[in-house]
């Protein structure tokens, strides 16, 4: 039987928590400030519920959001946020498979059901 020292057990159990619920890697919900998502680059954004605006794409009728928000970066420090869409649009399909954090704050808030 092969011994591994504990370190080694719970380092991996911490990986797999973090990386293992959509939950978390999906984002959270602040009571304040809405719903959350941290960045790959350490920025947090937060979105509130009312200011996200989803619709139907004109012409190809995928779901489409734009978003506002507050961006905090590493040392907490506050700044007004706006979504960048796709091909210099301000709206974002939310039709990817990896969709940006203005569709997943949209789903959260059941914004995409229409």
């Amino acid at each position: 039987m092969i011994k591994i020292p504990l370190k080694y057990l719970l380092g991996a159990f911490a990986v797999v928590s973090i990386t293992g619920s959509d939950a978390i890697a999906q984002g959270y919900v602040n009571a304040n400030k809405g719903f959350c998502q941290k960045t790959d680059n350490g920025y947090e954004i937060c979105i509130k519920e009312e200011n996200i605006i989803c619709r139907k794409h004109p012409y190809n009728n995928k779901n489409e959001c734009k978003a506002s928000g507050i961006s905090t970066d590493l040392v907490g420090e506050e700044k007004h946020w706006i979504n960048s869409g796709d091909y210099n649009s301000d709206w974002n399909n939310c039709t990817y498979k990896n969709p940006p954090i203005t569709c997943i704050a949209a789903r959260h808030f059941g914004k995409l059901n229409f």
